[in-house]
């Protein structure tokens, strides 16, 4: 696969739940471009899960228009983001940080317990078809794939048990003057 920065990708023309086939990523600059084709196609739910929400694949301005526009879609929208170090969100920024403080009610971001066993995993899974996944969240290979629905599911099973293990960081929430 071509891995330059460029605005084409095999995986740019894939259609979310209709396109087969794997794709692997090698770049964060390829991380950008599958994480924006998922998160633009996706309808009803997202799904996050990284260690720290990486900056650059997460924060930056045209994936967080994308799920505000996925947020006020639908009142029914299923956002959802895990992290496992809320530190660096918090002293940095994060452009999902804030969008998360003005549309609370649409979307959420909660900590892992630190106490809860985790895989070093991270993934995004879009309306149970469309999976981004790297199986280590400090690398950027990665697999991207349209339409994966029952790694979808094994994903998002996992992501239920570990959202059950989590709760809302405090140091995250907007304070109210």
């Amino acid at each position: 696969m071509d891995t330059r920065d460029d605005d084409s990708s095999p995986f740019d023309r894939a259609v979310l739940g209709e396109t087969q086939g794997a794709h692997r990523l090698c770049t964060r600059a390829d991380l950008r471009r599958a994480a924006l084709s998922l998160v633009t196609q996706a309808r009803h739910q997202l799904l996050i899960m990284d260690r720290e929400l990486d900056p650059e694949v997460y924060g930056n301005e045209a994936f967080v228009e994308a799920v505000s526009a996925l947020a006020r879609r639908s009142p029914h929208s299923d956002i959802r983001i895990l992290v496992r170090d809320t530190g660096p969100l918090t002293r940095h920024g994060h452009g999902l940080v804030a969008l998360i403080q003005r549309l609370s009610s649409s979307l959420a971001l909660h900590r892992i317990d630190p106490d809860y066993h985790t895989a070093d995993e991270s993934y995004l899974v879009a309306d149970g078809y469309g999976v981004l996944f790297r199986p280590r969240s400090d690398d950027h290979e990665a697999m991207v794939d349209l339409k994966a629905p029952l790694r979808a599911r094994a994903l998002i099973e996992g992501f239920e048990t570990a959202w059950a293990h989590s709760r809302p960081d405090p140091g995250l929430r907007r304070l109210a003057l």
